[in-house]
Parts: C-alpha cells; sequence; structure tokens
C-alpha cells in the first residue's frame, strides 16, 4: 500500500481517495480470481484515470 500511497502522491491524490480505488479494486479482483499484481495494476490504472 506505501508503494500506491507514494504514486498516488506524485499524481496529486488525497489518500482518501487512493484508499477507495484500492478497496473496490481489492473486491473486486477477489471475486475474479485476479493475482496481487493484476490489483496493483488495476489500482495504479484507475488512479491514472482519476486525474486524466
Amino acid at each position: 500500500m506505501q508503494g500506491l500511497l507514494r504514486f498516488a502522491q506524485g499524481l496529486g491524490l488525497d489518500e482518501a481517495i487512493v484508499r477507495l480505488i484500492y478497496e473496490t479494486v481489492w473486491w473486486e479482483a477477489s471475486e475474479s480470481g485476479a493475482s496481487d499484481d493484476e490489483r496493483v495494476a488495476e489500482v495504479r490504472r484507475r488512479m491514472l484515470a482519476t486525474v486524466i
């Protein structure tokens, strides 16, 4: 999570938004059986989409 928070800081995102994205992705990914690497990549994609 710390790495994601540092990534988010670089994008100017608030920690609360990052935690919401993180929890949402983890919930969705647990149902689909995604790996940890896939989950982290999806969190980063969604953070980037938030700032664009």
